[in-house]
C-alpha cells in the first residue's frame, strides 16, 4: 500500500507591540508568517481572539503577552513577549497663594515615578504663559488667578493640574522719625506709619534690629545710617522702605535770612516776622533779641524743634508801639543761644530791616577814629554806591565801591590806619545823590 503524505510548512508566530502609559490604548499586532485563521492572545489578566487587538491597562508594570496562532491546516505556533505600562505622572506645583507685585517662583512639585519632564506648559488664564519648568510670574492686581499646568515625561506620559490661587494685598511700609540728624548717644524715636501690616522688622544699619512697632534707638558713632523697615501681614506679604539718619557732632548755627516789621490794621502797633534757617543740627530753643534804636531792646525765647536745613517764618509774640502811625526807620533782630552756647557763625545771627525810603549815613564810629572806621548806611534800594574819603586838602585818601549792596543796613569797615591826624570828609555817592559826614583821625 502506498500512501502519499504531505508535509505542511508550519506557521511561524510573531507579534509586535509597544509600551504605553496607564489607561492608554496599546495595539498588539500579529506579525506571524503563514495563513492564520485563529488567534489566541493572552495578556495575563486579559485575552483576545482578535488578530490585532487593542487593550488598555489601569495598573503600571511589566506584563507578559502570549500569542498562539492556528493556520488553515490546523497547525499551531506560539510566541511570547513582554510590554510595559508606565505610571502616569501626577502634575502639581507650588505656591497656592502669593502677594501682589512680588515676583514669585512657581516650582514644579509633580510626582514623576522615576520619569523626567521633557515638556512643561504654564498658562495663567488671560494673563501670561511660559514653557519653563520653574517660571517666575508677577501679579499686578489682588484677587484670584486661574493657572493651568501641563507636563509630559520622557515616557510620553502626560498630566495636567488646574489651580485657583489667591493674590493677596501687600502692606505699605513707611515710617517717620523725630530727627533725620542727631548727635551721638542721642535717643531717636521711630514712628511706624505703615498701612495693612501686622509684624515689623527694623534694621538700624549698626548690627542692631527691633521687632517693635515704634522703637527708639541710640547711635554711638558719627556716620550716615540707612534705617530699613520690613513690614508683613497675616498672609506673609512684605513691603519695605528706608530712611537715612545722619549722626553728627552737635552744631549750633542759626541764620536770619529776612526780618520784616508788620504793622497792625490801625497802625498803632507792629510785630516782627523773621525768616530763619537752621544750618546746624537739631535745635529746640534759642532767644530772639529785638533792637529798635533809641526806643527799646527786648528778648523773647523761642521753643520748638528745628531740624537741619529747615527754614521757618516766625512771628514774634511781642507787640511794639508805633509813633504817629509810623514804623521806626530800622528794626534789628538777632538770635542767641541759651546756657552760654556759641553759634558757629555769628555773622548771620543778625538782621536789620529798613523801614524808610531815604538813603542815610546812619552811623559813623568811632569818632575820633584810630585804625578802623565803622560805617553804617541805610540803603532803601539797590543802586550804585561809591564811598570816598577826602583829607583837609581835598585829596582822596580812600575810595571804595561796595559789591555786596542789598536793601537794608549796609555795614562797612574802612581802614584809616595810614591816615594822618586831622579832619576828614566822607562822601557817599548813592544813585547820583551825594551824602557827606565828617570825622576826626587821631
Amino acid at each position: 500500500v502506498t500512501n502519499t503524505v504531505n508535509i505542511l510548512t508550519a506557521p511561524t508566530a510573531g507579534l509586535l507591540t509597544n509600551n504605553a502609559c496607564k489607561n492608554e490604548s496599546i495595539t498588539f499586532i500579529d506579525n506571524s508568517i503563514g495563513t492564520v485563521i485563529d488567534w489566541e492572545w493572552n495578556f495575563g489578566s486579559k485575552t483576545s481572539n482578535e488578530p490585532n487587538p487593542i487593550e488598555t491597562f489601569s495598573t503600571d508594570g511589566i506584563y507578559p503577552v502570549e500569542l498562539i496562532i492556528t493556520d488553515i491546516f490546523g497547525c499551531k505556533d506560539t510566541v511570547n513577549g513582554t510590554f510595559e505600562v508606565f505610571a502616569n505622572p501626577i502634575a502639581d506645583f507650588i505656591p497656592d497663594s502669593i502677594c501682589v507685585n512680588t515676583p514669585v517662583l512657581f516650582t514644579d512639585f509633580s510626582q514623576l515615578n522615576g520619569q523626567n519632564i521633557i515638556s512643561a506648559i504654564w498658562e495663567i488664564v488671560g494673563l501670561d504663559s511660559s514653557n519653563q519648568l520653574n517660571p517666575i510670574f508677577t501679579f499686578e492686581n489682588p484677587g484670584l488667578a486661574f493657572i493651568n499646568y501641563d507636563i509630559q515625561t520622557n515616557k510620553g506620559c502626560i498630566d495636567s493640574k488646574e489651580k485657583k490661587i489667591t493674590i493677596f494685598e501687600k502692606p505699605i511700609a513707611d515710617f517717620a522719625t523725630t530727627q533725620s540728624f542727631a548727635a551721638p548717644n542721642q535717643e531717636i524715636e521711630f514712628a511706624n506709619t505703615s498701612i495693612g501690616e501686622t509684624d515689623y522688622l527694623w534694621y538700624f544699619d549698626d548690627n542692631m534690629t527691633s521687632s517693635l512697632e515704634n522703637p527708639t534707638h541710640i547711635y554711638n558713632n558719627v556716620g550716615s545710617y540707612t534705617v530699613k523697615l520690613i513690614t508683613s501681614n497675616e498672609y506673609n506679604c512684605q513691603d519695605s522702605t528706608t530712611h537715612t539718619i545722619k549722626i553728627v557732632e552737635p552744631k549750633l548755627d542759626i541764620a536770619i535770612l529776612e526780618c520784616t516789621a508788620i504793622p497792625n490794621k490801625t497802625n498803632t502797633q507792629f510785630t516782627m516776622v523773621v525768616k530763619l534757617l537752621n544750618n546746624g543740627t537739631d535745635i529746640s530753643n534759642f532767644n530772639f533779641n529785638v533792637d529798635i534804636p533809641q526806643t527799646i531792646n527786648i528778648s523773647e525765647q523761642w521753643e520748638g524743634h528745628l531740624i537741619p536745613g529747615e527754614i521757618i517764618l516766625y512771628t514774634l509774640t511781642t507787640r511794639f508801639e508805633m509813633r504817629n502811625g509810623k514804623l521806626p526807620e530800622t528794626t534789628c533782630v538777632s538770635v542767641s543761644h541759651n546756657d552760654g552756647l556759641k553759634d558757629e557763625n555769628i555773622s548771620d545771627n543778625k538782621c536789620c530791616g529798613l523801614n524808610t525810603s531815604t538813603f542815610e549815613i546812619a552811623s559813623l564810629y568811632p569818632n575820633p577814629v584810630e585804625n578802623v572806621l565803622n560805617l553804617e548806611l541805610l540803603v532803601p534800594r539797590i543802586k550804585s554806591l561809591e564811598v570816598i574819603i577826602y583829607n583837609e586838602q581835598g585829596k582822596i585818601s580812600l575810595q571804595e565801591i561796595p559789591t555786596n549792596i542789598q536793601e537794608g543796613i549796609l555795614n562797612m569797615k574802612l581802614n584809616t590806619n595810614t591816615f594822618s591826624k586831622g579832619v576828614y570828609t566822607l562822601k557817599c555817592i548813592y544813585g547820583g545823590e551825594i551824602f557827606t559826614k565828617t570825622f576826626i583821625k587821631n
